[in-house]
């Protein structure tokens, strides 16, 4: 068998038949700067060099096989560092872990500890898992203190005494602090809850899943994770009150010197978490207002919560800064990194928590048999060199190539409905054609459209574009770093081409890449749209 029935049978059948049905079933040999090098039928280099816009959604920011990370990475062959070496002190690790906390700190003014992962989906998880932590033993710390109050004031013989002053004025000194404890203790056995935004993604696994909106997964996919909230209403009035019936009052007891009680009320929460990417990437490449983070902020402080910064995808120097937050003012609890924090090469992710907010034992009992190795930490640390160092090409590249992109869609606004993003995080969302003819009504379906718009971009013109996940009329543009004026221009090009294809209805140009063969004798294609959720499995 090839690699495509390989593929096709062992691997992922779904995706292979649709690959195989768009005309997307290609394979590419290497990979160099911001250029996929595609295989022939027979096998060898075809020598097309594809300019690749996909940027390994997100990931490649510093594109294919940068030289100083392969350096890093022969380096660490050559001297024999040891991949597994769990249960020691990591000098990789340690190192990476202080480079984060000083280069986020450096925006916020807080230090940091740095839980490393493998993945994105695997360092919102480890947030979760530390919010769920932090939460129990906070609530932990306040029944115990409600019951020392209570030991006392039986022992100083005050229990019987009507509170003197507070919301719980009049009311047995002992009652009310029994009450307290039985609600702190409803608290702590029922399941925290953890909150994100509509259309937000945060992973695939069971929690990051949960956290998810969307993504353009069926609903019997779904696997039920932590308890959540999802905020459908962005505006900071809504977001800030959102969750005020989940609040729960508790009176607390002070005890004066003269032996009289007095009451104050606490209000507790069983919020644990409150998660935001600044930046929706799958969504559509969507920010969320500054004015909706704070407003996040302030929900989180209401509910003595941690707010969780995502930045997964919009992070690491993607924007022109190296947090795409920064601009907003706002800051967050914790930090999630990755994708681009692995240089393309490793496969990596962090979670960084504020020192005042971390749970000392949380890393002897949270632990990963791949994480912490030297080899993708000495990539990873490389990486941030290269971040910082990109930051203002970043800036100046990525404005250039959304002016280019919105003179397009000025030009071409049936076809173009917007484009969103900052820096080299972009987003270009098509307008959905309106055929006369039923059955290409059925072809550009909203599933497909932006797949249609991938295949036209590669077969024509040898760049690569793949849609957002749940926003599938939208296709990322998320080039490197190393992206030249010249590329950008090719780049306007081919997007006009399209555009102007789609505003004059010439849809059988649109599509003739359906019918070129993709492996060796000419062979009709059927496009088989995309599953759609609001149809039967």
């Amino acid at each position: 068998m090839n690699a495509d029935s390989l593929f096709a049978r062992y691997a992922r059948p779904e995706l292979a038949r649709l690959f195989r049905a768009l005309n997307l079933d290609v394979t590419y040999q290497a990979g160099q700067g911001d250029h996929l090098i595609r295989r022939s039928p027979d096998g060898s280099a075809a020598g097309d060099r594809v300019l690749d816009l996909v940027g390994g959604a997100g990931a490649s920011l510093f594109g294919h096989n940068h030289p100083a990370l392969l350096d890093v990475a022969r380096r660490c062959l050559d001297e024999q560092t040891p991949f597994n070496a769990q249960g020691s002190i990591r000098p990789g690790a340690a190192e990476l872990a202080r480079r984060l906390s000083e280069i986020v700190g450096a925006t916020t003014g807080t230090g940091y500890v740095v839980t490393l992962g493998n993945t994105g989906a695997d360092a919102v998880e480890a947030a979760v898992k530390h919010a769920t932590v932090e939460h129990r033993r906070r609530l932990g710390a306040l029944e115990e203190e409600a019951e020392l109050t209570l030991r006392r004031v039986r022992r100083d013989g005050v229990a019987d005494l009507p509170v003197a002053s507070g919301p719980a004025a009049g009311r047995p000194c002992a009652e009310v602090l029994a009450e307290t404890l039985d609600r702190i203790a409803h608290l702590r056995r029922a399941d925290p809850v953890f909150v994100s935004l509509r259309d937000a993604f945060h992973g695939k696994s069971a929690g990051a899943g949960t956290l998810t909106h969307g993504g353009n997964v069926p609903e019997d996919l779904h696997v039920p994770g932590p308890r959540h909230r999802r905020l459908y209403d962005w505006t900071p009035e809504a977001v800030r009150g959102a969750l005020d019936a989940e609040r729960v009052a508790v009176h607390t007891v002070t005890v004066d010197s003269a032996g009289v009680p007095h009451s104050a009320e606490r209000q507790l929460s069983p919020v644990a978490a409150c998660f935001v990417e600044p930046i929706q990437g799958e969504s559509g490449v969507r920010e969320v207002p500054a004015e909706t983070l704070a407003a996040l902020r302030e929900l989180a402080d209401r509910h003595e919560a941690a707010l969780v910064f995502d930045e997964i995808q919009c992070g690491m120097g993607r924007t022109g800064t190296f947090l795409a937050s920064e601009n907003s003012g706002v800051v967050a609890d914790y930090y999630l990194l990755s994708k681009s924090l692995g240089g393309g090469l490793a496969k990596i992710s962090a979670l960084l928590v504020a020192e005042n907010r971390y749970v000392a034992d949380f890393g002897r009992h949270h632990t990963s048999t791949f994480a912490d190795d030297d080899f993708s930490s000495r990539i990873a640390t490389a990486a941030l060199d290269l971040a910082l160092s990109y930051r203002e090409r970043v800036t100046e590249i990525g404005t250039l190539l959304r002016d280019r992109l919105a003179e397009v869609a000025a030009k071409w606004p049936d076809a173009i409905v917007e484009v969103r993003g900052r820096g080299l995080l972009l987003g270009v969302e098509f307008a959905l054609p309106r055929p006369g003819s039923a059955l290409l009504r059925e072809v550009f379906d909203p599933e497909s459209l932006g797949y249609l718009v991938a295949g036209r971009l590669l077969h024509a013109h040898n760049i690569r574009v793949i849609p957002t996940l749940s926003a599938p009329t939208t296709v990322r543009v998320q080039p490197s770093a190393l992206l030249e004026p010249a590329d950008v221009d090719r780049v306007a090009a081919a997007f006009d081409e399209v555009a102007g294809l789609l505003s004059r209805g010439e849809y059988a140009t649109v599509l003739e890449h359906l019918t070129v063969p993709a492996a060796g004798a000419w062979q009709p294609r059927q496009h088989v749209p995309l599953p759609r959720r609001d149809r039967p499995a």
